[in-house]
């Protein structure tokens, strides 16, 4: 996010803590009401305040701040550009008095996409293993997941075999391979902190997984789970669909990786669903979409979505 500071003074600052209990990562109006050199006047809400920028404004300009920064006798403000967006991650970040940087920005991401708990501690204990071991950038999902369900990457030996999982969440391991962490991970991972256990079985050239938020110990149901089939096709390449079921209602997604294999796709879900329908499911939904898809985790939703503009009004 490219945004200009803007200064408030002590004074200025009390009264609109007066007005507003404001918080690192809120995002307010303001609007220019009076502009001489770098010193402007503020009005936000009722309130107006005394303020200095280093940006060229207008008398009139309507202004989104990001409450960047909060102490006793400061505030850090940030001019959020018309139309720009702000990304959850960049508020939750700055509540935390983190300052938001595209890895963190990254890890944060992925701590929402797994339910875990968006705290410093964990943040910065990734963000080592990451710089530490040099580890690129698409594994970083799957150490998140690592941490998510209590599996710890202690020794070399677990770094060198985590790229080995990765091919394993890819559908990319021959059958012997893939049982072995099947196995691996049905035996060991346990829900710690949120996210997902990830249960899963190779099918000749396919690949299938089980996403549960139940713990261990849970009996699993079926409103609970997500099953996902990674299919290779002669004609079309990897087909990932995604399978949701809840009151005995099925919801499916298929993703594909261009819009000619879409379009062909398209017309065969009318007989898909007179399939499914045959055999006593209903549906309430199937539809085709295309997106390169690299492992599974690319299809746990995030939960949080990014926001245009003013969460909170004035």
């Amino acid at each position: 996010m490219k945004a200009v500071n803007v200064k408030i003074s002590s004074q200025s600052l009390h009264k609109l803590q007066q007005q507003l209990s404001l918080r690192e990562g809120q995002v307010i109006k303001a609007e220019v009401v009076q502009i001489k050199g770098k010193k402007i006047l503020l009005k936000i809400g009722t309130t107006i305040l005394n303020a200095e920028t280093k940006v060229p404004l207008q008398k009139g300009e309507n202004l989104q701040l990001l409450v960047e920064l909060l102490k006793d006798n400061f505030i850090k403000l940030k001019i959020i550009p018309e139309g720009e967006t702000i990304k959850r991650e960049t508020i939750m970040l700055s509540r935390l008095g983190v300052k938001p940087q595209e890895n963190l920005e990254q890890t944060a991401q992925q701590l929402l996409k797994f339910k875990m708990p968006l705290a410093k501690e964990i943040l910065g204990e990734i963000s080592t293993i990451v710089k530490r071991h040099n580890l690129p950038k698409e594994i970083l999902p799957l150490v998140v997941w690592l941490k998510s369900v209590g599996l710890k990457l202690d020794t070399k030996e677990d770094l060198q075999e985590i790229k080995n999982m990765l091919r394993f969440f890819k559908g990319e391991l021959s059958s012997q391979e893939e049982t072995k962490f099947f196995r691996l991970l049905n035996e060991s991972e346990s829900t710690i902190l949120g996210g997902y256990n990830i249960y899963g079985w190779p099918l000749d050239n396919h690949h299938l997984y089980l996403l549960t938020s139940n713990s261990k110990g849970e009996r699993i149901r079926p409103e609970s789970c997500t099953v996902i089939i990674k299919m290779a096709s002669q004609t079309f390449g990897d087909l990932w669909f995604k399978i949701n079921y809840l009151g005995n209602t099925l919801k499916i997604s298929i993703t594909c990786n261009n819009e000619l294999h879409k379009k062909v796709l398209e017309g065969e879900v009318a007989l898909l669903q007179k399939g499914l329908q045959a055999i006593g499911y209903r549906v309430s939904e199937v539809k085709v979409e295309t997106e390169e898809i690299d492992t599974v985790f690319d299809l746990i939703p995030i939960p949080l979505q990014e926001i245009k503009g003013v969460n909170y009004k004035v």
